[in-house]
């Protein structure tokens, strides 16, 4: 960790002047006299829409000495998160990938995006995206992978052993059906009472009106069988 000498008296800290285009906070402070004098307190600093921060966002200051530079607030671009991908940046002084970027990145500065697998994925290596100008110099895709074998040898259409419905197969390690089954727990054997296509990793399209039909009949049934003044389930 570098530590920097600033030019207080006494081995006391001063607060500094807020960066252009940003703000801190203190968060801890402990006081030394009656005056604005401390000898150790901390500062969160963030900058304003549009702006990404340069430096390290935490930095205390103990006996005069600054645990680091102050950070800047610099113009820089925008990332748009939506669903399929996410975006890794660099710590300060790091040089990996290793946390969630915020929304605007200084110039200069690089993101790596990662596609959400396995619902979506990218035909190529996603390299890093650059900063330039307050512009990106790509912008990185994530297509669906709803349907698709990841696996470098695609999918054989030679059914497996066991009955499937038209024609169908057992799916295959790391393959994404467009389909999924949904059933009734009330019964055993499970009854399936309508199937829905994959949306996302946590949407399916159903047929609602036939789900909240059975779901209300489910629901008179477990009533009944809970009060024997209601009958018995037909």
């Amino acid at each position: 960790m570098l530590f920097h000498r600033t030019q207080n008296v006494s081995d006391l800290c001063e607060l500094p002047v807020h960066p252009e285009h940003g703000k801190y906070t203190v968060l801890k402070q402990f006081h030394a006299g009656p005056d604005d004098n401390h000898t150790f307190f901390q500062l969160f600093y963030w900058c304003e829409v549009g702006y990404g921060i340069v430096g390290d966002a935490h930095v205390n200051c103990s006996n005069g000495v600054w645990s680091d530079e102050l950070p800047t607030c610099v113009g820089g671009c925008s990332l748009h998160y939506k669903a399929g991908i996410s975006y890794l940046c660099k710590k300060w002084r790091s040089l990996e990938f290793s946390t969630l970027c915020d929304i605007y990145i200084p110039n200069g500065a690089e993101v790596l995006p990662v596609c959400d697998t396995p619902y979506y994925r990218s035909d190529k290596d996603l390299p890093p995206m650059k900063c330039v100008d307050g512009n990106w110099n790509y912008t990185a895709a994530c297509l669906p992978g709803c349907g698709i074998d990841f696996s470098e040898k695609g999918v054989s259409r030679q059914g497996g052993p066991g009955e499937h419905v038209s024609g169908g197969r057992t799916a295959r390690n790391r393959e994404l059906p467009w389909h999924v089954g949904i059933y009734n727990k009330m019964y055993k054997p499970y009854m399936q009472i309508c199937g829905g296509t994959i949306i996302s990793a946590k949407v399916v399209n159903a047929d609602m009106q036939k789900t909240i039909k059975v779901k209300s009949l489910a629901l008179r049934r477990l009533s009944k069988l809970g009060n024997p003044s209601l009958g018995s389930p037909s």
